[in-house]
Parts: structure tokens; sequence; C-alpha cells
């Protein structure tokens, strides 16, 4: 399938399944500049940004070889 780069991607961890826990996304803080992980629920309520394009993900070094993109709808 290929992705609309102006299209709000989710970028669901590659590997999360193996892990016993809800879907593991990669998540971007604006205040401290950082990457971190978490689920899609705990994002929204700490002001994670969860959604971006696919050259936004790209600068942060998240790309399809450690992410699974969900287009946003």
């Amino acid at each position: 399938m290929l992705k609309s780069k102006a299209n709000k991607y989710y970028a669901k961890i590659k590997g999360n399944q193996l892990v016993d826990k809800d879907d593991i996304y990669w998540v971007y803080s604006e205040k401290s500049k950082s990457l971190g992980i978490s689920d899609i629920d705990c994002c929204i309520s700490l002001n994670f940004i969860i959604a971006m394009t696919i050259d936004e993900w790209s600068k942060l070094g998240i790309n399809e070889s450690n992410a699974d993109f969900e287009e946003v709808e």
C-alpha cells in the first residue's frame, strides 16, 4: 500500500505483538523534544504527539524498519 506523505499516521512499534500489553506506539513529546513509547489512551492524557506525517516521523528516525504505520481516520 502506498502511503501518502501528507496524511497523518500512528507509528506502531514493530514487534509489539510479542509484548503482553495493549498496542504500543511511538510518541513524541514537544516539551522534552524526545521520543517515547506508550499506548494511545495514555498518550492523549499526557499530551504526547501520536499522529504525524510520514516525513515528520522520518525526521525523528521512525520509519518502516521500526514501525508499522496506521493511517489516522
